[in-house]
């Protein structure tokens, strides 16, 4: 099947997704999961939370975490490369090696739908038939109540592979807004 990209204004964006819902059913159309990995300092902030420090253990060594290069966060091997300041911790301190290490395994681990994917699947039957499903938070609406939506747990290469009609609905802020901060 044809991936089909089609640009909404960003406002006008879920009136589409609404529309499609209820053309083909509920049961017919889902989100199309995208996964992310945590980068490596939110993963550390997490791991020392989830094992019970202070903000501020898990802060500290967030912070010894080099700034993204390029939009892309450094890895934790290259963090614990010789010399580095986060090296130095890790093997002098205990605890910071335990959260170091349960953040390096939770962000392999850690693979789960990180923002409202563009991409939609339509299915001639219910996609329960065809595909596994879960239900993803959307945050909350207009009157604070929080919304779920239907996502896929397929990412869109096996999407495609199974033949499924997938379409972007891409929202672009209308000409006016662009350039806005």
């Amino acid at each position: 099947m044809p991936d089909i990209d089609i640009d909404f204004s960003v406002r006008g964006r879920e009136r589409v997704l609404r529309y499609v819902v209820e053309k083909y059913g509920r049961e017919s159309v889902a989100q199309i999961v995208t996964f992310g990995k945590m980068a490596p300092r939110q993963a550390t902030r997490d791991a020392a939370r989830v094992l019970g420090h202070d903000y501020g253990v898990g802060d500290r060594l967030a912070k010894l975490i080099p700034d993204p290069q390029q939009g892309r966060a450094p890895s934790f091997e290259e963090c614990l490369a010789d010399g580095e300041l986060l090296r130095a911790t890790y093997d002098e301190d205990p605890v910071s090696r335990e959260i170091i290490d349960t953040a390096r395994a939770s962000r392999a681990l850690c693979a789960t739908p990180r923002s409202t994917p563009p991409a939609v699947v339509i299915a001639d039957r219910p996609l329960t038939d065809i595909v596994p499903l879960q239900l993803a938070d959307a945050g909350l609406d207009e009157n604070g109540e929080r919304q779920f939506r239907t996502v896929t747990q397929f990412s869109m290469k096996p999407i495609e592979e199974i033949g499924l009609l997938k379409m972007d609905f891409l929202g672009r802020a209308p000409r006016r807004d662009r350039g806005r901060a």
